[in-house]
């Protein structure tokens, strides 16, 4: 006679709220900037639950890398299991100059998402512009 349990699905997302959340997921993304660390000139940073990463434009290859790397996030993610909320995602160019038209997307099994490029984004309280230019939060 065999008996078998009802199927449940099983999320990869940590209880919010719980002691062990925040430890359990740092160790959970603890390999993630190494998908930055093997190219050139790019860097992830994580705090909390958010991942920044930084790279060096100047050129159509330099702008190509930088989409590899989206990609290999991409495929990190979905290795895991873990959802990209590309509602959340943003690309921003800092220049003092004529920037780059440089556009970014994420691939998905079904379609493809193009990230927002945004002027200003707000961190850690801190307001910063694409020219670096404080006036908006000093305001």
């Amino acid at each position: 006679m065999s008996v078998f349990s009802q199927w449940y699905t099983v999320s990869s997302r940590i209880p919010q709220g719980s002691i062990l959340g925040p430890i359990l997921f740092l160790i959970f993304i603890n390999d993630l900037p190494e998908i930055c660390a093997t190219e050139q000139d790019t860097v992830m940073y994580l705090y909390t639950d958010d991942a920044k990463v930084y790279s060096t434009v100047t050129c159509d290859s330099d702008h190509l890398h930088l989409q590899k790397v989206i990609d290999h996030i991409k495929e990190w993610c979905d290795q895991w299991l873990l959802p990209l909320h590309i509602n959340k995602c943003s690309h921003m160019s800092y220049t003092s100059r004529l920037s780059i038209d440089t556009a970014y997307h994420i691939n998905n099994t079904d379609s493809v998402s193009n990230i927002q490029k945004v002027d200003q984004i707000k961190d850690l309280g801190i307001l910063y512009d694409s020219h670096l230019n404080f006036k908006d939060h000093i305001q």
